[in-house]
């Protein structure tokens, strides 16, 4: 695998770069990797890529923000509201 420096931006006089590294065909699509998110650290000196759960952990709402959702729930239509549960 290798490491490559890509353009990324440039805004006013400093320019930005990305960081890409290839992955093995077979790996990506054993794992089922493509389109995922991934999260890298360092371990050991060694690098560790690991998928990365995006979700947030559930909050509750408050009473406050309860009654707004009820709110905004009976201003949309049918369609919406199944479009959302879903």
């Amino acid at each position: 695998m290798k490491v490559m420096k890509v353009f990324d931006k440039k805004v006013g006089e400093t320019t930005y770069y990305k960081y890409r590294i290839n992955l093995p065909k077979d790996v990506v699509e054993e794992l089922s990797l493509l389109d995922k998110e991934l999260k890298v650290k360092v371990d050991d000196g060694k690098l560790v890529i690991e998928r990365y759960n995006k979700r947030e952990p559930t909050k509750k709402l408050t009473e406050k923000e309860k009654m707004i959702q009820k709110e905004l729930m009976k201003l949309l239509t049918p369609n919406t509201k199944k479009k959302l549960i879903n």
